[in-house]
């Protein structure tokens, strides 16, 4: 069971963490919704019957969710950095804490530094393959 007292410490940290990356992302969907909404195919789909929701959900959705899937590297730069200053302005002990506190050991800091570059890079090729996979367009099948 999770106690109240350890989770006031949590909140405030998370909520400077993600809001950010949220404001972001929503903002990726609503351009995404706004440049999709008036093409044909949403225009023909509600023409032939189908319901603003099923128009949604059917056509704009996939749309939005390939362009923000796409953004995902650049939300994973926001938050790797928006980490390293909420951990440092809560004194929450995490990596960030400790690559600047022990700066005199070089090789340490080099290593959790080249660490989180490798993460990095390999949770971005992750979102770079699962984009060519899912997206149509870039497979050069349409």
């Amino acid at each position: 069971m999770i106690e109240v007292g350890a989770m006031r410490g949590i909140v405030m940290p998370v909520l400077a963490l993600s809001i950010i990356p949220s404001i972001y992302v929503s903002r990726l969907a609503l351009i995404a919704v706004e440049e999709e909404r008036h093409k044909g195919y949403v225009k023909g789909a509600l023409a032939k019957g189908a319901t603003k929701r099923q128009a949604f959900i059917g056509h704009l959705m996939p749309v939005m969710m390939l362009k923000i899937l796409d953004a995902m590297p650049s939300v994973m730069k926001l938050l790797i950095a928006n980490l390293i200053i909420v951990e440092y302005f809560y004194g929450y002990p995490g990596i960030a804490n400790y690559l600047i506190t022990h700066m005199d050991s070089v090789s340490l800091v080099l290593i959790l530094s080249m660490g989180i570059g490798i993460m990095y890079l390999a949770l971005s090729l992750l979102f770079k393959m699962l984009s060519t996979i899912l997206n149509p367009m870039k497979r050069g099948i349409l």
